[in-house]
C-alpha cells in the first residue's frame, strides 16, 4: 500500500497547524498573565496575596 504525497503533505500541514495553535494559545496566555500581574503591581494587590501566602 503506497502512500500519496497528497496525505503526506496533508498530514505535515495539520500537525503545523496544531503546534501553530499551541504556540498561540500559549502566547496569549502569557500576555495574559503578564497584564494581570502589572495590575496587580500597581494596586498593590500582590502585596495582599504576599500576606495570604
Amino acid at each position: 500500500m503506497e502512500i500519496s504525497p497528497e496525505h503526506v503533505v496533508k498530514g505535515r500541514w495539520q500537525s503545523a497547524s496544531l503546534i501553530e495553535r499551541f504556540f498561540a494559545v500559549s502566547i496569549v496566555l502569557s500576555l495574559i498573565s503578564g497584564v494581570i500581574a502589572l495590575l496587580m503591581d500597581s494596586t498593590g494587590f500582590d502585596v495582599l496575596l504576599g500576606f495570604l501566602g
